[in-house]
């Protein structure tokens, strides 16, 4: 919370605050889980195992499929429909770079890389200077 109330982010999807967010949305258990796999995939997809591995370590489940469709399904009713889009045996999240914190960290840090090995110093500011701020824990400062 910032001094004046929630803090908003830029981002749809903002998975790097300290709150995690869908469109100022906090998100918790097994639903911030999920769009955290979808969202952290280089893939477009994420199967249907990989995911019930990822939302149950340890132990599945007795009706895992089944489990998985509840947790899309209540992830559905927070994002609505078309974010979150079954894809063969997975599902995949259907948002642009620009609308996932992670995504658009990850893109901006790949196109910087290049442009630093390039010696194009400005564009490198450009691309950083742009960023959120993400918050530092108390501990740190």
């Amino acid at each position: 919370m910032g001094e004046n109330g929630p803090v908003t982010s830029p981002y749809r999807l903002a998975l790097l605050s300290d709150l995690p967010t869908w469109c100022g949305t906090a998100l918790s258990g097994r639903s911030l889980d999920l769009l955290t796999v979808l969202a952290g995939s280089q893939d477009t997809r994420v199967s249907d195992s990989a995911l019930i591995e990822a939302l149950w370590p340890d132990d599945a489940p007795a009706r895992p499929l089944r489990a998985l469709h509840v947790v899309v399904s209540r992830v559905r009713a927070v994002v609505g429909e078309g974010v979150v889009e079954r894809s063969g045996d997975g599902y995949r999240l259907v948002l642009p770079e620009t609308d996932v914190d992670v995504r658009d960290l990850s893109d901006r840090a790949e196109r910087a890389r290049a442009c630093a090995v390039a010696g194009q110093w400005e564009q490198v500011l450009d691309l950083s200077d742009s960023l959120p701020r993400v918050p530092v824990p108390d501990e740190a400062r």
